[in-house]
């Protein structure tokens, strides 16, 4: 199983200090968490111009 990383563009970060605390805290818990368990989990991809991405959900928030 490989380890995948997680960087944060700079407009990615000025969106997260924007959210409140507690879910800011949730969304990144859940990138690093999908990081080290991307090989074992079957995530779906998006579609369009955003198709070399993912959907991932965390609460009522979707991180693109």
């Amino acid at each position: 199983m490989s380890e995948w990383s997680v960087g944060f563009e700079r407009s990615a970060e000025r969106d997260l200090e924007k959210i409140e605390q507690k879910t800011r805290r949730r969304i990144i818990e859940k990138l690093y968490w999908l990081a080290q368990n991307f090989d074992v989990t079957f995530p779906q991809k998006l579609e369009g111009e955003w198709g070399d991405f993912y959907k991932l959900r965390v609460g009522d928030w979707r991180v693109k």
